[in-house]
């Protein structure tokens, strides 16, 4: 699968379980460590941290991510794995599977 095709593939594995990530995440320390790691900028975290909910959060960050220029599909999810989200992670790479 070319690089395009599979960015395109994680962005439609994130939307689908768009409604879901925004139920379950705290991004709190995901985006620390993407940010950490170069995959957020401060203004990133500025932006998200600016949201009045944690759900209004989530939504921030994830949009983020899927405007990113860059696949951050395997960092988001060694981030997830990292911070006590295994449940999450399994859901999602049964759909990348």
């Amino acid at each position: 699968m070319s690089d395009t095709g599979k960015k395109r593939r994680h962005y439609q594995i994130i939307r689908k379980n768009y409604t879901y990530l925004v139920d379950i995440l705290d991004v709190k320390q995901i985006m620390d460590s993407l940010f950490s790691q170069g995959y957020l900028t401060k203004d990133d975290l500025e932006e998200i941290k600016a949201e009045d909910s944690r759900r209004n959060a989530t939504k921030k960050f994830l949009n983020i991510l899927s405007r990113s220029g860059i696949d951050v599909y395997e960092p988001f999810i060694e981030s997830l794995r990292t911070n006590g989200y295994k449940q999450v992670v399994e859901k999602l790479e049964n759909l990348h599977q």
